[in-house]
């Protein structure tokens, strides 16, 4: 109470007499608050004019919890307009202000509330947005300690910060908002750079977070619930991160479109309806430490084409009756998975995913050590690689022929040097060539036709092969000896 009353008398001195107070002026400070003063916050990569911006109370303009909503659209379109181009911040006491219109800023503003629950903008609107940011690249923008109410159907957008052109939306900061039942998204962004997002609430809108390009953007302690779309939407955004967030009761949790190095840092989803995060198109995009439970058909999804996905220790738990794969890497994507907890199967197409599990590399003493590539079925394939300058020359594995049989294969045939047959009783051996010519036998070797007989008589040694289906020996003399007849 003591802080509300000396804000709003110091600010409606302020707006009353035109005047914006000097830096120093302790007037103008809260001395319990926390918040960095508006010169601090609102400084940006640009010089700003030397003084403190000023402070306005919207109420000292009209805005009044018992106004009209076209009566507090115009209040607090009068406030915006009162703050200098310099700067400012635009105070809203404690209480729920009704409103038809948007509340549209410009740039270099501040919007200070007294708390989430505390100030609420309640849009009545089903077509207007709560806050909407625009202009040709604004910026320097912050939204605190505010609810914003929607009318639980329509179009509108709870935050929306736009640009008009191709320039950027760059350094706003957006923290302590909850929200609520907008028949848009709970935040849209377009070209968003430089920009943080901190412990936001978006509670039953369309989508919970649609941000669409733009880059270095950070979402920290962030939460969305029961949206009717994907909880967060990064739709073409690179190099920016998603940092012990939330999502509960979307149809989707996270939903990576045509992004790049997008970075989500344990992250967590529970009850999605389908997928608690799709990585569609894109590249390079990572998912560590994550958490899924109860997603309703895949927990961790990658899709599209999406290219060099990474997923470090995610987990997935609680998987429902209609859950089909804790991971699914699908045809055309590629992606590293290391260390996963799943229940789940999981479902990796044909040559698109490298994974190491825990058990793959365990130490069982000092001196030993196993490393393990798991396949989940034999129409599945897994298999050391060599390679040399970028170009694969040999690789030793399963293939997915149905089998377990293992190939050591020179890749530029691909052509088969061994093939040694699983059996339960002996394996067999075959040299030379992928098709196993074993007549019946157990613990036999087979050698295929030589394609061409040596020549020439070797050094320091022997050969041995096959010519017409008859071994032969040649020796350093050059003397070819047939060991065994067709």
């Amino acid at each position: 109470m003591e802080r509300r009353f000396f804000f709003a008398n110091a600010s409606a001195l302020l707006c009353a007499a035109g005047l914006a107070p000097t830096a120093g002026t302790p007037a103008l400070a809260d001395p319990g608050a926390a918040t960095p003063t508006p010169s601090e916050t609102l400084q940006g990569p640009d010089p700003q004019p030397p003084g403190t911006p000023a402070w306005c109370d919207v109420t000292t303009h009209g805005a009044s919890p018992s106004a009209t909503p076209a009566e507090n659209d115009a209040a607090l379109a009068a406030a915006v307009a009162a703050i200098p181009p310099a700067g400012g911040v635009l105070y809203l006491p404690t209480g729920t202000y009704k409103i038809s219109q948007a509340l549209t800023l410009g740039t270099n503003t501040l919007v200070q509330g007294d708390g989430m629950n505390a100030t609420v903008l309640h849009q009545t609107s089903t077509t207007a947005n709560g806050i909407t940011l625009t202009g040709t690249g604004p910026r320097y923008v912050a939204l605190r300690d505010l609810k914003l109410q929607g009318p639980r159907s329509g179009s509108g957008i709870g935050v929306q910060l736009t640009t008009t052109t191709t320039s950027a939306v760059a350094s706003c900061d957006l923290s302590r908002l909850y929200i609520k039942d907008f028949g848009g998204a709970g935040v849209s962004t377009n070209i968003l750079i430089t920009s943080t997002l901190t412990d936001l609430r978006v509670q039953g809108c369309g989508t919970g977070f649609h941000l669409l390009s733009g880059t270095s953007v950070a979402l920290t302690a962030c939460y969305a619930l029961s949206c009717r779309g994907p909880g967060y939407h990064l739709d073409a955004v690179t190099y920016s991160t998603l940092v012990n967030c939330a999502c509960d009761n979307c149809p989707v949790g996270y939903h990576l479109a045509g992004s790049r190095n997008i970075s989500l840092v344990a992250c967590g989803c529970e009850r999605a309806a389908q997928t608690s995060y799709l990585v569609e198109a894109g590249s390079s995009n990572s998912l560590l430490n994550c958490y899924s439970s109860g997603a309703g058909a895949v927990a961790f999804r990658i899709a599209g084409g999406s290219a060099a996905a990474t997923l470090l220790g995610v987990r997935e738990t609680a998987p429902t009756d209609t859950t089909t794969a804790s991971i699914q890497v699908e045809e055309g994507s590629t992606a590293f998975v290391l260390g996963p907890s799943a229940v789940s199967p999981t479902r990796y197409a044909p040559n698109t995913t490298g994974q190491w599990t825990p058990t793959d590399l365990t130490v069982a003493s000092p001196s030993t050590a196993t490393a393990c590539l798991e396949r989940s079925g034999t129409t599945e394939a897994a298999a050391y690689t060599l390679a040399t300058a970028g170009t694969a020359r040999w690789s030793l594995g399963l293939s997915p022929d149905s089998t377990d049989d293992l190939h050591l294969r020179n890749t530029r045939g691909p052509l088969t040097a061994i093939l040694a047959e699983d059996r339960s009783e002996q394996p067999n051996l075959q040299l030379l060539s992928p098709t196993k010519a074993f007549g019946g036998g157990v613990g036999v070797i087979g050698i295929a036709n030589s394609r061409k007989a040596p020549t020439r008589a070797p050094e320091g040694g022997g050969i041995l092969y096959v010519e017409r289906g008859a071994l032969k020996y040649r020796g350093s003399t050059g003397t070819v000896t047939r060991i065994a007849r067709a």
